[in-house]
């Protein structure tokens, strides 16, 4: 018995734990776009969301250009960060894209004091191969509370982050979306 409460602990840990984000992606190509998913950009509640929704999010470049996300159902706002709010993925959620626009990259601010619960994805379907994650330059919405920053090379126009753990559920403070038109 003594035995189980000691593995228990090192196997949820190593399961959280993914390999080390790689290098930093080379510099954005000049003439990008960036649009910024986070919690105040959609519809979502502290209730799950029961079917998927959509959010439309104008470049910081040009508010005429918009860049479209699909936020699936089980997704919910989570509010105990003391300096900004989260999405809250259950198992099986997703947050993917609807838009056709050629994407470079996305930068992912999650809270990850317990290591990386999700994966991205170069499909919309998120399935196949995971992408490798990068370090950012970015800084984390909440330095102080464990969040992260990762970067994802996504070269195509279609990507999904998806939660893939069996009862973990990950916070992402936002999504960044580098892409052309």
């Amino acid at each position: 018995m003594k035995k189980l409460l000691v593995l228990m602990p090192l196997l949820l840990l190593a399961t959280a734990c993914g390999p080390e984000p790689k290098e930093p992606l080379p510099p954005a190509p000049e003439q990008s776009y960036s649009s910024k998913l986070t919690p105040e950009k959609t519809t979502i509640t502290t209730d799950d969301s029961t079917e998927a929704t959509r959010a439309v999010v104008a470049s910081e470049e040009d508010a005429s250009v918009t860049y479209e996300f699909e936020l699936s159902a089980n997704i919910y706002l989570n509010t105990k960060s003391a300096t900004a709010n989260q999405f809250g993925v259950k198992p099986g959620a997703y947050i993917k894209s609807v838009s056709n626009y050629t994407v470079d990259r996305i930068i992912v601010d999650f809270y990850g004091s317990k290591g990386v619960n999700y994966d991205v994805f170069a499909n919309a379907e998120g399935t196949g191969t995971k992408l490798e994650s990068h370090e950012s330059t970015v800084m984390t919405a909440d330095p102080s509370d464990g969040g992260q920053v990762l970067e994802y090379a996504i070269n195509g126009t279609a990507w999904c982050l998806k939660n893939n753990t069996e009862f973990n559920k990950p916070s992402f403070y936002s999504i960044t979306v580098i892409y052309s038109k």
